[in-house]
């Protein structure tokens, strides 16, 4: 799947995505939010391929309950 294709998955499934950064030279990593129990396997699987190009592509916002964490929410929304 294309990093578009993804986000728009996860906007029809009504699921967000986290993003926590780690420390420099570690990989980044995405974890599924709100809405998990509506992914399926070729989805996280795919999240997980296209954690870099999705960083790039999507509009993350701070998270208003948990520091240093970022959102994002289905509709594109943060």
């Amino acid at each position: 799947m294309k990093p578009q294709e993804i986000l728009d998955e996860l906007d029809r499934l009504a699921i967000s995505i986290l993003h926590r950064p780690q420390g420099r030279g570690l990989g980044q990593t995405i974890s599924v939010g709100v809405g998990r129990e509506r992914a399926y396997p070729e989805l996280l699987r795919a999240i997980e391929e296209r954690t870099e190009e999705l960083l790039r592509v999507a509009s993350f916002e701070p998270s208003r309950h948990t520091p240093a964490t970022y959102v994002r929410r289905p509709g594109g929304s943060a």
